[in-house]
């Protein structure tokens, strides 16, 4: 008697952590594609800058404020692109605690079909 009971308790602590594992897979999801909107604004902004500035280093004329504007545009474009490299970097990391999550509900559901 003692061990039907155990054994129920442990089924529903298999069931509710599949629940749980449910919920974060849906969380995950939902993370990725902001980081995929990130990426995609992050690319945008780093070429609008790039189109704006080349009209702008087009306007000057004595090599000195050609030179200083190549320096600070090369210096913004680092940024940007230190950003892009953090976001993707960010997808990556979550795409593979999905696939983690995912393989632990899998195995959840392996154990729930062994002890039904």
């Amino acid at each position: 008697m003692v061990l039907k009971f155990l054994s129920n308790l442990d089924l529903t602590n298999r069931e509710g952590s599949l629940k749980a594992a449910q919920q974060q897979v849906e969380s995950l999801k939902s993370r990725i594609d902001g980081f995929k909107k990130d990426l995609d604004r992050a690319k945008e902004e780093k070429k609008r800058f790039k189109e704006s500035e080349a009209r702008r280093y087009s306007l000057y004329s004595r090599p000195d404020q050609k030179r200083s504007h190549r320096e600070r545009v090369k210096k913004k474009v680092e940024d940007y692109d230190r950003r892009i490299a953090s976001i993707k970097s960010q997808l990556q990391n979550h795409k593979d605690w999905l696939g983690r999550v995912r393989q632990q509900i899998a195995d959840l559901k392996k154990q729930l079909g062994k002890s039904k």
